[in-house]
């Protein structure tokens, strides 16, 4: 499946890509990540990895929502004026996406992309373009964190009979505003938790916040890149995507994999592996989806109150989608991942017929 559409850039103050995966289910739905990339190249591969992740994200929900992202790589350290082109390209790529498919694409929020940059674009584009400003729902770091929990209690179940990590070595790679929350919920359940974090600022305020709990330890940033050469029975990715590799699952001996990040796989073929290895694996997009979830929420809330009904019906499918793929992995015999992603795909294929 090819995404319906890829748009590329290159201008004075940034370069980048908007990739539309699928609009099937509704307009497409995706943050903006805002990083450093080596070249356009690596932008829009890494656009076209996460804008296909939402596609599926969305898809084993009930939303009606497609699947996009946003990859920018800024050209000047003024921000302003990075945005401001950026709103600019928004708003021209939208204007076509509406012409050719009566949709538009709605960003927010992603790595470099936080409150305050979504309240000045909204200043600068169509307002209804953007979501997640300081007058929306909230912070939805702490229900992304729980939603991930909340997997991995039931993976938990599925290897050790017992729906907690309570005394269970974890890996977690990545403290930021998930990572974070996520570590909280670890730590006061009991978990043996060893944290990493390339940025010294988000591992300095997590040393802070859990200095009274003995059953956490970090690594220092220079000593991130070694976590996963620890033993461990749990891993956590939290940070960027495709950092669980064959060697990383061998390495730890982990028998488990579920956490925060995007396209946390190296390939597809290492959830083979982990099927093989007996390695249960919650694929992401079902595991962390809860983010995504409170953001759709709050479009189709526009208007009005946020549902909060709504958004609790599908953050409680989250453990249930988890438990079920898992039973149909086992009973397929195929891993979680390609469990999912048939899935989806016969949903969206049965929708293209109507």
């Amino acid at each position: 499946m090819r995404p319906q559409k890829v748009y590329n850039f290159d201008t004075p103050f940034l370069f980048g890509s908007i990739v539309v995966d699928s609009t099937t289910l509704g307009n497409p739905l995706g943050g903006t990540r805002m990083m450093e990339y080596p070249g356009p190249r690596e932008a829009e591969e890494d656009a076209r990895r996460l804008a296909r992740g939402m596609t599926y994200k969305f898809g084993e929900t009930s939303l009606p929502f497609g699947g996009a992202k946003a990859a920018i790589c800024p050209k000047t350290e003024d921000k302003n004026a990075v945005l401001r082109e950026y709103a600019r390209i928004l708003t021209e790529f939208n204007e076509g996406l509406s012409r050719e498919r009566g949709r538009y694409f709605i960003t927010g929020e992603d790595i470099g992309i936080g409150v305050p940059e979504v309240d000045f674009l909204q200043n600068h584009t169509n307002p209804d373009y953007l979501i997640g400003s300081s007058k929306g729902s909230g912070d939805p770091s702490p229900f992304t964190a729980e939603g991930v929990f909340n997997a991995l209690k039931v993976c938990c179940l599925w290897k050790y009979g017992v729906k907690s990590p309570k005394e269970k070595t974890v890996l977690l790679q990545g403290i930021g505003k998930v990572g974070s929350s996520l570590l909280k919920l670890l730590a006061e359940e009991g978990a043996k938790v060893i944290a990493a974090d390339k940025n010294p600022k988000s591992l300095e305020r997590a040393r802070e916040k859990f200095s009274g709990y003995d059953n956490v330890s970090f690594l220092e940033p220079e000593e991130a890149d070694t976590l996963f050469e620890r033993k461990a029975d749990i891993l956590v990715p939290c940070a960027i995507g495709g950092t669980i590799t064959e060697e990383a699952v061998r390495k730890t001996g982990a028998k488990i994999v579920c956490g925060a990040a995007n396209n946390q796989l190296e390939n597809l073929e290492v959830a083979d592996f982990m099927h093989r290895n007996g390695t249960i694996y919650a694929p992401d997009y079902i595991a962390n989806s809860a983010g995504a979830i409170r953001v759709g929420v709050e479009v189709l809330s526009r208007g009005r109150d946020f549902n909060k009904e709504l958004f609790e019906i599908e953050f409680n499918q989250i453990p249930l989608r988890v438990n079920e793929t898992l039973y149909l992995s086992r009973k397929e015999m195929k891993n979680p991942a390609r469990v999912s992603i048939e899935r989806v795909d016969r949903k969206l294929s049965l929708l293209n017929q109507l």
